[in-house]
């Protein structure tokens, strides 16, 4: 098992941000955990990998605890100020690795950024990429050690519309070689072949497939009438995965 969590709570400054949370993750899935702004979807990736302490509870990664799991871990953070890194694609790759860089640190540097579909850029600055390609820069830095679990948080906070769908189905291909978890509050992503999903607002639900039960689009939208304008639409997201051939399962 990739994941295990066990009645995980945490709080902070008084206010439980989640509640007896469980969810098990099982070696090559692709699962989304959806969640609005609070909802303490990013307040969960770190209590995986250990950032931070629960207040009760267990996590276990890779069947053991976090620390001991971190160098067969992966992540990509949240974007931040990083579109002009002085920095080139190369360089940036090379941060996943420890000590010292040589020739056998650079080919497998060049070797990740294959695994992405940025071969032939590894001489590119950084900054001069688009923000799809600086999203797949950065999953190879997080690759380029071969990790076993691999987690990201909003990672089409800088990629537009159109090229979304495009990256969700990039991190398909990489699921079944490596775990992946992406944690995100863009419903979109329940059409690229999850093979499952979680919604979390404070509470956890999961399950298996690339769709969202009644009880999950509650969690997040909370309880609509048939008379309520978002009824017809929180129908429509539940069914989005339902819509594509072959949708929810393993590639």
């Amino acid at each position: 098992m990739a994941v295990e969590v066990s009645r995980l709570c945490y709080a902070l400054e008084g206010r439980e941000i989640l509640t007896d949370v469980d969810l098990r993750v099982a070696d090559g899935d692709f699962l989304a955990i959806l969640g609005p702004n609070g909802g303490g979807k990013t307040t969960l990736l770190r209590l995986m990998l250990g950032l931070i302490r629960p207040s009760r509870g267990e996590v276990r990664l890779l069947g053991g605890p976090p620390a001991r799991a971190r160098g067969r871990v992966g992540y990509v953070p949240q974007s931040g100020a990083r579109a002009h890194l002085p920095a080139t694609v190369c360089d940036v790759v090379l941060m996943g690795l420890r000590g010292r860089i040589g020739r056998s640190e650079r080919q497998r540097a060049e070797a990740a950024l294959a695994r992405v579909e940025m071969a032939g850029l590894a001489g590119r600055m950084f900054g001069s990429l688009s923000g799809g390609q600086q999203q797949r820069a950065l999953i190879a830095r997080a690759l380029v050690h071969e990790p076993e679990l691999l987690l990201l948080d909003e990672p089409t906070a800088n990629i537009d519309p159109q090229g979304r769908f495009c990256f969700y189905e990039f991190l398909a291909k990489l699921a079944g070689s490596a775990t992946v978890i992406v944690v995100s509050h863009d419903l979109s992503i329940l059409g690229a072949g999850l093979t499952c999903v979680a919604t979390v607002n404070r509470r956890l639900l999961s399950t298996r497939g690339g769709h969202l039960a009644p009880e999950m689009m509650e969690l997040l939208f909370g309880v609509h009438g048939h008379t309520c304008p978002a009824a017809d639409s929180m129908r429509l997201l539940a069914g989005l995965a339902d819509l594509r051939p072959g949708a929810g399962e393993r590639r």
